[in-house]
């Protein structure tokens, strides 16, 4: 039998959703304070870079700034598409909050 106090809602409310994407920007403002390298996935490949997930948020990473380079962008189309889902390491360099948006760099991954 379930205890009430141990019941999880399914159905949250927008202030506590926006609560809990403060919460994890917070987060990852300390990581970025403290020059920490963060793990990211990467979710899709766009244009002229990546969407990544990095500490639970959507965050964005240019190619320009992965872990390695090609001399033309026009070969990222070719590899981007192997490294979905794929976890690399490196540093926060922008954050804003208002709209929440985080932006990585790999250079600091390790092979």
């Amino acid at each position: 039998m379930i205890n009430e106090h141990h019941k999880i809602e399914t159905a949250g409310n927008a202030t506590d959703e926006k609560s809990y994407l403060q919460l994890l920007y917070t987060r990852l403002v300390q990581l970025k304070e403290n020059d920490k390298t963060v793990s990211f996935v990467i979710q899709k490949p766009q244009k002229t870079g990546f969407l990544i997930k990095v500490g639970g948020l959507y965050g964005y990473i240019d190619y320009t700034h992965f872990a390695w380079s090609y001399s033309k962008v026009n070969i990222w189309k070719t590899i981007a598409p192997l490294v979905v889902g794929h976890k690399f390491y490196g540093k926060i360099n922008k954050l804003s909050n208002s709209p929440i948006y985080v932006g990585l760099c790999g250079k600091a991954h390790i092979f």
